[in-house]
């Protein structure tokens, strides 16, 4: 990221604030270091706006399986993001995740399904 983490609020807030988002929900991963500091950070200054409607905190590593894992380990991973998506769409339409890229890539493939 090109900007300091305590100009994140400031332009997320512009970001919102111009587009007239209100209803933003906001994903961390609390078992990576950077996406924590970077989501609280975000949480915090969010909640001070006024726009932020939904955070949940989830553990990455458990979303995350190394080397190989069979078809329904894969479809029940598959099903927690979908349902993590779920719960945050009822209380926002745009979602901010502060999250390790590898958990990235998954949500957008769970959001696409």
């Amino acid at each position: 990221m090109s900007y300091c983490q305590c100009r994140l609020k400031l332009v997320f807030g512009r970001i919102f604030k111009e587009f007239n988002y209100e209803h933003v929900a906001l994903l961390i991963d609390r078992s990576d270091l950077f996406s924590l500091t970077v989501g609280k950070n975000l949480e915090y200054g969010l909640k001070e706006e006024g726009v932020l409607k939904f955070v949940r905190e989830l553990t990455g590593n458990e979303l995350l399986h190394e080397g190989r894992i069979n078809k329904s380990e894969s479809d029940s991973q598959m099903k927690e993001l979908k349902t993590i998506l779920r719960d945050a769409s009822m209380y926002a339409r745009d979602i901010i995740l502060s999250v390790r890229g590898q958990l990235v890539r998954k949500f957008m493939l769970a959001a696409y399904e």
